[in-house]
């Protein structure tokens, strides 16, 4: 078995989602994970599955318990055990540490102090995105690589991303299997309209919490795919590539309205993306 077999077996065993296998995988083909100290942003991949299959040096991640609490929802993470004020006092991140805190706010002392930075299935959440870049940069060491990936971003069909819902009959709605809002729909109405749109086949009380978390919830910081990429254009990396995943099919008629609600912006077919920074220079 090579090593990639043996990363997805170990992924299987580990109870990792398809997504994260998946990421794992091209950043494990790209830079590698074998004994690397990495700094995951948004997310905490199981000790056992990043010392058993990667081979980590270590393995620190960044996590805000916050978000989990404003949206809802449990933490589904590794416990969390130290925060970035503890940090700046002088504790020093075990071998696996979990901290509890924003990336926009890392402290100097984790500055130079990673080979790679891993991110999946998080920037959609950050609202900071150009603090946080700043402070992944300082992060890596001359040399490192900042790999994320990102999806759904809010340009996308359903890039609303609203959490699970619940009626009152008990019937579930969430944003991709059993969605109410159209494709792209979140774009091409707003609240108002959203609401009476919803409320045509839904419940008044669901309809008005799936409205309000698509417009005004905290949980996704409604950036457009072009934005992400002019965020990296501006940000200390000089070198890397920026990848949109391969464009879904949009009706002609919709990517006309989406071009006309919104100038200066035409990916409305990529559902996200990825990319690869290096950090090249102090």
């Amino acid at each position: 078995m090579n090593r990639l077999e043996n990363i997805q077996k170990l992924a299987e065993k580990y109870s990792l989602k398809s997504y994260q296998t998946g990421y794992v995988l091209q950043v494990e083909q790209e830079v590698g994970f074998l004994g690397k100290s990495v700094l995951e942003v948004g997310g905490s991949l199981p000790r056992e599955f990043v010392f058993e299959a990667l081979e980590v040096k270590s393995w620190t991640a960044i996590e805000y318990i916050q978000y989990y609490i404003d949206a809802g929802f449990e933490y589904p993470g590794a416990e969390v055990s130290i925060t970035f004020d503890e940090i700046k006092n002088g504790a020093i991140p075990r071998e696996y540490e979990v901290i509890n805190g924003k990336i926009e706010d890392l402290p100097y002392h984790l500055f130079s102090n990673f080979d790679l930075v891993f991110s999946v299935a998080a920037l959609q959440n950050l609202h900071a995105v150009p603090a946080a870049t700043e402070k992944i940069f300082q992060s890596l060491k001359l040399g490192g690589c900042y790999c994320a990936l990102a999806a759904p971003v809010w340009s996308c069909y359903n890039g609303h991303l609203f959490n699970t819902k619940k009626s009152p009959t008990g019937k579930e709605y969430d944003y991709h299997e059993n969605c109410p809002v159209p494709p792209w729909g979140h774009l091409l109405m707003r609240p108002p309209q959203m609401y009476d749109h919803l409320c045509r086949t839904i419940d008044f009380d669901t309809a008005a919490a799936i409205t309000y978390e698509i417009y005004n919830s905290s949980r996704i910081n409604r950036f457009f795919l072009e934005d992400y990429l002019n965020f990296l254009k501006i940000s200390p990396f000089s070198q890397g590539h920026f990848r949109p995943m391969p464009p879904m099919s949009i009706p002609e008629d919709i990517q006309t309205k989406l071009e006309g609600l919104y100038p200066g912006y035409q990916n409305f077919s990529s559902q996200g993306f990825s990319f690869t920074l290096l950090r090249d220079r102090e």
